[in-house]
């Protein structure tokens, strides 16, 4: 509410442009632009948008489950969910008991 009363009174009462009170306060041109058409005394919200069904969409709580408990790990303990590259690789991301391949001459 205090940018708010701030960018109209910049506007208003001092005869600044929009670009300049973009480059005094830092916000975005439209942020600026939208919030001085807005009535006075209504304090503009920003709309969410409806959530989409994504594709992670079906293991999101397996996933948000799987970082907090690798959160609490050490740092050398947690996995690195990588894709395998080589076939010798594990599938599950485990890369913890792997031995170095042998090496081809």
């Amino acid at each position: 509410m205090e940018k708010l009363g701030k960018i109209r009174r910049l506007y208003y009462r001092d005869g600044l442009t929009v670009s300049e009170i973009v480059r005094r306060t830092g916000l975005a041109r439209n942020t600026v632009k939208s919030w001085l058409k807005a009535a006075e005394g209504v304090v503009p919200k920003y709309r969410r948008r409806p959530a989409e069904d994504i594709k992670i969409t079906p293991f999101a709580e397996r996933l948000t489950k799987a970082l907090e408990v690798d959160v609490r790990r050490p740092k050398r303990d947690r996995v690195m969910p990588i894709a395998p590259r080589n076939p010798s690789l594990p599938s599950s991301g485990d890369l913890t008991n792997l031995t170095n391949p042998p090496l081809e001459a």
